[in-house]
């Protein structure tokens, strides 16, 4: 390896600790309706924002890969409840809003919600929160554990998007 391939390994190498990271604990959620604590009670979020299908097509010998369509973003978001299960009563209100008890469904209008996931803490400072229209399908197992000590009960809760449109 000569010098100069060295100090071109090195200037990248300095060039990659400079770059300003996200930091993965950094981010803030707002869902339209939702308590005001949601925010500071999610503890993590999961989701894949682009999702592209293909489909495989045999020319001769020769496979092509061609786009046949795009996937709903789904989002999981783990939260920690109050003591007076105040994000547990939203979510079963939400619920009732999509899923009637007398067995039929509500109106996209009241039940579409928009979602804006941003990439810090401070929302201000993020030029291009994800905003998505999603409604809410589950609350995923809620686990009490009495040798859980000082932590808290947590659950988490899922948001479908509410359809495709493309990618920003």
């Amino acid at each position: 390896m000569a010098v100069s391939d060295i100090q071109d390994i090195e200037i990248q190498v300095e060039a990659l600790v400079q770059v300003n990271k996200r930091p993965a604990w950094e981010f803030a959620i707002d869902i339209d309706g939702a308590p005001g604590e949601l925010d500071i009670l999610a503890r993590d979020l999961s989701y894949e924002p682009i999702t592209i299908n293909v489909e495989e097509r045999n020319f001769g010998s020769q496979q092509v890969t061609m786009p046949s369509g795009t996937e709903r973003t789904t989002l999981v978001i783990t939260l920690r409840d109050t003591r007076d299960k105040k994000l547990y009563q939203w979510c079963n209100k939400v619920a009732s809003e999509v899923a009637h008890s007398d067995g039929t469904f509500g109106l996209p209008e009241n039940y579409v919600k928009e979602v804006t996931i941003y990439s810090t803490t401070s929302k201000d400072d993020d030029p291009s929160p994800d905003t998505y229209k999603m409604i809410f399908t589950n609350v995923g197992a809620i686990n009490p554990d009495r040798s859980a000590k000082d932590q808290y009960l947590e659950f988490p809760i899922t948001m479908t998007e509410y359809k495709t449109g493309g990618f920003k």
